[in-house]
Order: structure tokens, then C-alpha cells, then sequence
């Protein structure tokens, strides 16, 4: 079944998965959005004109019949046949993205919420999430992608630990370090 309510409380509300294997948050919160989205996935007979369902405290009763009955139906669909159906009907609705396809997405580019960091030596670039807030006067950034795989072990465990060369070497020896 979808996941429970996303809201303590709140039905219906939740991430479901579709026919194509993706996943959409759906959220039917008050009584005439929910009215909306039962309609919208050919349930009326489930919307809050209904005394069963007429108000959230008697949704949460059942909560299982109401997420069942919206699971079964995004179960059927793909991604984008949920999210136009959510649209035309004006619920709530969103995709849950792929950090690559989060990372593509035209408005977290044009808003600058990812920054590419230089490696300290060699190696590809790494995408990471930008600092947040971005402050007009203080900007801030990501200078460096941080240090190399390993690249302290040895004085960690010198200083650290206290080994010597020769455990070291059993170490490396081992595929340890």
C-alpha cells in the first residue's frame, strides 16, 4: 500500500507507486481536495459528500480502504498519466526524482542548488548539494570536494592508533589499508 499518511494524521496523504515503477507524493488533504481526488481516480462515491468520509478525523477511521483505493489506481498508471490526472483535478501532486534527474531538473538549476567541486588531485569533479540559504552578500560554496579515499589513513593511524611501519605493512598486506 501507499505509505502511510505523510501528515500525523492526515488522510489521505502519501507516495504511491506507479505501473512504470516510479513513485508520486499525493496529497488530499482537506475536504474538497480530497472530494477532487477521489473523483479524479473514479471514486466520488468516496468524497467527503459522502458521511463516511465527510470530514478528516472520520477518514482516518479508515485510512487503509481510502490509501487502498488510491494505490490500486496509481498502481494502474504511469507517472506522468498521475501527475495530469492530479493536475486537471487540482490536488496536490508531485514526482519523487532520482538524485540524477533531481540533479537535471531545469528549476534546481536555474535556482543554483548544486555546486561542482574540484577533486584535490586528479580524478572527475562532484556534484554537490549547494549551500543553502544563498545569501546575496555571503554567498558561500563548496571550495574543494574534500580529501582523496585514504588519504589520511596512515597518519590516523600513526597518530591516532600509534602503529608502527610493520603494522602498517601487515596492514597493507592484508588489503586492510
Amino acid at each position: 500500500m501507499g505509505t502511510k499518511g505523510i501528515g500525523k494524521g492526515v488522510v489521505p496523504s502519501g507516495t504511491f507507486r506507479t505501473r512504470d515503477g516510479r513513485y508520486a507524493v499525493i496529497g488530499g488533504n482537506g475536504d474538497s481536495v480530497y472530494s477532487r481526488l477521489m473523483a479524479a481516480i473514479g471514486r466520488p462515491d468516496m468524497g467527503a459528500s459522502n458521511p463516511a468520509f465527510a470530514s478528516n478525523a472520520l477518514r482516518v477511521a479508515v485510512e487503509g480502504q481510502i490509501m487502498g483505493a488510491i494505490e490500486g489506481w496509481v498502481a494502474q498508471k504511469t507517472l506522468e498519466e498521475v501527475l495530469a490526472a492530479m493536475h486537471a483535478a487540482r490536488v496536490p501532486a508531485g514526482p519523487i526524482l532520482s538524485p540524477a534527474a533531481l540533479m537535471a531538473g531545469p528549476q534546481f538549476q536555474q535556482r543554483g542548488m548544486f555546486h561542482v567541486a574540484s577533486p584535490t588531485s586528479g580524478g572527475q569533479p562532484l556534484t554537490l548539494p549547494a549551500m543553502l540559504p544563498v545569501l546575496s552578500g555571503t554567498p558561500g560554496g563548496t571550495r574543494w570536494a574534500g580529501p582523496e579515499l585514504g588519504e589520511h589513513t596512515e597518519a590516523v593511524l600513526r597518530g591516532e592508533l600509534g602503529l608502527g611501519d610493520a603494522e602498517l605493512a601487515a596492514l597493507r598486506e592484508k588489503g586492510a589499508i
